[in-house]
């Protein structure tokens, strides 16, 4: 008889994802819990509530199912609430706490910043900061930021700024303005995000953006989970 334990498992009994990397693994600070709090926002993206995370608790689930690495990053909606000070001052804060998670757990952390946008001046100071200081292994950016997404002329010295650093941007949706109108009142990662995510790379295709910056963002180096909705969408990252 065949043991389909075994299959599913690999050879030997081995994890389904002995040795994978996962470019799409959500960290939370304290600080970002309270901002978000204070912010009103304890069902993000109409979710149940706001997820618990801890460092022990990702390590032995990664354990469990195989994952050697996982790429930390702030999911939706991000860090763009609250006056823009405090949205720059959380941001370096989720940064740091990110890069000492990194320290602590050499080859299991790795960390793709968050930006202060659509505060320009700041982010393009904080990717600096991130890459050079943090040694940060990438750049996170939302699709869109206050409606204006990645393809707006209003993002392009941060699109100078990444291809020539040829950083690693990794995409991840968030709510559209127009949700209220489109999510059949379903929580958005289970419909809008798919199709923002689409929007979002339709837009840096047809905008000129990805011929302009070819190295960042390109579907090479930039992860985009979850998969569009389209064909005229980047590939998904495996």
């Amino acid at each position: 008889m065949t043991d389909n334990s075994a299959i599913a498992n690999g050879p030997a009994g081995a994890p389904p994802l002995q040795g994978a990397i996962d470019v799409h693994a959500h960290f939370f600070t304290a600080r970002l819990r309270a901002a978000m709090e204070d912010a009103g926002i304890t069902q993000p993206d109409g979710m149940p509530a706001i997820p618990d995370w801890d460092p022990k608790s990702a390590l032995r689930h990664m354990d469990e199912v195989g994952i050697q690495t996982a790429m930390l990053s702030v999911s939706s909606p991000g860090i763009d609430f609250g006056t823009p000070d405090a949205v720059r001052e959380l941001a370096r804060n989720v940064n740091d706490e990110g890069a000492e998670l990194v320290r602590a757990h050499p080859g299991r952390f790795g960390l793709m910043a968050s930006l202060p946008l659509p505060d320009l001046p700041a982010s393009l100071a904080e990717a600096e900061r991130a890459l050079d200081d943090l040694g940060a292994d990438g750049i996170a950016l939302h699709t869109h930021y206050q409606g204006h997404y990645l393809g707006d002329p209003l993002y392009e010295p941060l699109m100078e700024l990444l291809d020539e650093r040829r950083a690693v941007v990794f995409l991840h949706p968030t709510s559209p303005q127009c949700w209220q109108d489109t999510s059949l009142g379903y929580p958005r990662p289970m419909i809008e995000f798919p199709f923002d995510t689409t929007r979002a790379v339709a837009h840096l295709i047809l905008s000129g953006t990805l011929r302009r910056h070819p190295t960042s963002p390109s579907s090479s180096r930039t992860p985009v989970p979850p998969c569009p909705s389209s064909p005229t969408a980047s590939p998904c990252s495996p």
